[in-house]
């Protein structure tokens, strides 16, 4: 369980590195919790932790800038890590 910790904190860490002004590092030990608490269910969990937060964000991104917000406006992302985390678990069982 401790490298899939490790994964998913890892990765984030990087993308935090890459992208500062895009991932805080509260998003990076989020993703490092929620690592290790999909990874009681093995990798196919994990995976789809990673990637289903961008896919649930993407319509609430679509609509916030059909709003009027700005390009440069950010939404808070724990939200939908979690919701990723969520679904992930549903869907792998």
């Amino acid at each position: 369980m401790s490298n899939r910790l490790l994964i998913a904190g890892g990765l984030y860490l990087l993308l935090a590195l890459a992208l500062p002004s895009q991932i805080g590092l509260g998003d990076v030990r989020l993703a490092a919790v929620l690592g290790a608490a999909l990874g009681i269910g093995g990798w196919s969990p994990i995976v789809l932790g990673v990637i289903l937060p961008y896919v649930v964000v993407f319509p609430f991104a679509v609509a916030y800038l059909l709003r009027g917000a700005s390009r440069k406006a950010q939404l808070p992302f724990g939200p939908f890590l979690v919701a990723g985390a969520v679904l992930a678990r549903v869907l792998t069982g």
